[in-house]
């Protein structure tokens, strides 16, 4: 995984370096943006999202909605339709817009297929040594 650094100006007179991989969302609120991390500290910075963005040269995000930019590394759900939504790793949801979400949907099947189990018909099943025996709806 890449190991490049974000310096943003976080105050005043402060910048904090950032890993670019460790950054979960761009959150966009006016001339300022929020960026929340995978250590679940949430900054926030004194530009607005688009030069935000500006300043992190990199392939691993992909913006959701008008105001959100996410790391496609951390979704982990996709759905599209009369009720879209995209789920992040930390159960952060958000709503997409319908002008992003066929792009989701690429990014997040060409992502899912570069992992290293293999989905059939769309669904992944991951089970435990357990024993998964249906049960009768009387006997629950």
């Amino acid at each position: 995984m890449d190991h490049k650094h974000a310096v943003f100006k976080t105050g005043r007179n402060e910048l904090t370096k950032v890993l670019i991989n460790e950054i979960i969302y761009f959150k966009a609120d006016g001339d300022y943006t929020h960026i929340k991390t995978y250590a679940g500290e949430t900054l926030t910075i004194c530009k607005n999202l688009k030069n935000t963005l500006a300043d992190v040269d990199s392939d691993l995000f992909v913006r959701i909605n008008r105001s959100v930019v996410v790391i496609h590394l951390f979704i982990t759900r996709v759905k599209t339709g009369t009720e879209p939504l995209v789920q992040l790793n930390h159960s952060v949801v958000f709503r997409p817009s319908k002008k992003y979400q066929n792009e989701l949907k690429q990014i997040f099947v060409h992502t899912m297929n570069r992992a290293s189990h293999t989905v059939k018909g769309g669904v992944s099943h991951i089970y435990s040594g357990r024993s998964h025996n249906k049960q009768k709806p009387e006997d629950r």
